[in-house]
């Protein structure tokens, strides 16, 4: 699938380390990007994203520095702006809802970073979460 997005993106030349690779259309049975993986081509798992985001950084002379998710510093407007985290927050909630709704409570990707806990799996209150938020969001 990849190659085949590969291919038909190509400006000019594409290249492959085995002469099947050129040739996508092969193995693949639709170019229809909709009916490829419901609509979520390419997504990565939702429910491994956090919200959040403001950066402080503090140097060695005493020096610090702050930022917000967008880089703004703290004097400058939107450096605060609760009306758009909400709306950030809300729309991210929903989706990740969507996507276990859609998915089943298995993850399709796994993060091992630093600090985070490992998930693989929702449990049966996660996933009664999940659905009770969006209906929450389809009643509005």
């Amino acid at each position: 699938m990849i190659d085949m997005i590969i291919k038909r993106r190509a400006y000019r030349y594409i290249a492959g380390a085995k002469k099947e690779w050129l040739y996508p259309e092969r193995y693949v049975s639709t170019d229809h990007w909709k009916k490829l993986c419901d609509g979520y081509l390419l997504m990565p798992e939702p429910r491994l994203t956090v919200m959040g985001g403001e950066i402080l950084i503090g140097y060695g002379n005493g020096h610090s520095e702050a930022f917000s998710e967008y880089g703004h510093k703290p004097w400058q407007k939107g450096y605060k702006d609760a009306a758009r985290e909400r709306r950030e927050t809300a729309a991210l909630y929903r989706f990740q809802a969507e996507w276990a709704v859609l998915r089943a409570a298995r993850y399709t990707a796994q993060d091992f970073s630093f600090m985070r806990q490992y998930h693989g799996e929702d449990d049966a209150d996660d996933m009664a979460r999940h659905r009770a938020l969006l209906r929450r969001y389809a009643q509005r």
